[in-house]
């Protein structure tokens, strides 16, 4: 079976990786650990994370098991006690979930979560260098229940270095934990769900391509200038979240779509049939 590896940075906080403070609200750093650890901020992140977005995981038309799959969630040593328990219970209830744990001054080191990943489930295999896919997700944005079968069927040696966006979804407006605005949209790669297949020597426990994983140090949105890229063009492969705790601010408003929300009225519950556990979060 193909090897698929996940990445989500659930409210990190690493100086040496300053891309999300960088494109944040905050001017120095102390303002944005206090924005991060703000207790209505990781609130609403642990409710979209641990009852949307997991289960959204659990209930894939391919099933996932922790033989091929490993979802992995990267905190923040200084997230408060009551929240590392919330998700340590929910790793406690997948076997495929893993959370590791950074400090201030430690790299956020995805790529080594990667390849931590990848040796535990290629350890008893005979072949050296194994085919895997990564991919990226935020705490508050979702993947549909389609997506782990689209990307295994793509991990394949022909694909190797190539890179799969999953251009069509939805962005929505939160307010008070229900969705109050929704809207089709067409985004090439986009970040939610942006995968990379690569090669990974288990007897060198290394990477063997360039990049290396989904984390390659350039502009998402650039990737197709110099990269492969294969658009999965399925109804509709992401929800793309926006709400008042958003880290990076004025990327879209609740005004934008209101108008096409009211016209659609009821029927906007067809657009989540294949995000089952946001139907219940409509406020229509």
């Amino acid at each position: 079976m193909a090897k698929v590896v996940g990445v989500v940075n659930f409210s990190t906080l690493c100086k040496k990786n300053s891309g999300s403070f960088i494109s944040s609200r905050e001017n120095d750093w102390g303002e944005h650990v206090s924005r991060i650890l703000k207790p209505e901020r990781l609130m609403l992140r642990l409710k979209l994370f641990t009852e949307l977005s997991l289960p959204l995981f659990d209930v894939q038309e391919l099933q996932p098991k922790k033989e091929w799959f490993r979802l992995v969630v990267i905190i923040s040593d200084l997230l408060p006690e009551e929240y590392k328990l919330q998700l340590k219970k929910a790793e406690a209830m997948r076997p495929w979930l893993t959370i590791e744990e950074r400090s201030e001054n430690d790299w956020l080191d995805a790529k080594g979560a990667i390849k931590r990943a990848l040796f535990d489930m290629v350890r008893d295999e005979e072949a050296d260098v194994v085919p895997f896919a990564s991919f990226r997700l935020d705490d508050d944005d979702f993947i549909s229940i389609n997506f782990l079968k689209e990307v295994t069927e793509h991990v394949t040696k022909s694909n190797v270095n190539s890179f799969l966006t999953f251009s069509n979804g939805y962005k929505c407006v939160w307010e008070k934990e229900r969705i109050t605005n929704i809207v089709p949209v067409h985004m090439p790669l986009i970040a939610i769900g942006l995968t990379h297949i690569g090669l990974y020597n288990k007897k060198l426990d290394c990477f063997s391509t360039k990049p290396e994983t989904v984390f390659a140090g350039i502009n998402h949105y650039e990737l197709n200038k110099d990269h492969n890229v294969i658009d999965i063009e399925t109804s509709a492969g992401f929800v793309w979240s926006q709400h008042n705790h958003q880290d990076t601010a004025g990327r879209f408003k609740s005004s934008e779509i209101k108008n096409e929300w009211n016209e659609l009225g009821p029927q906007i519950i067809d657009y989540l049939l294949t995000f089952p556990p946001l139907i219940t979060r409509l406020k229509l």
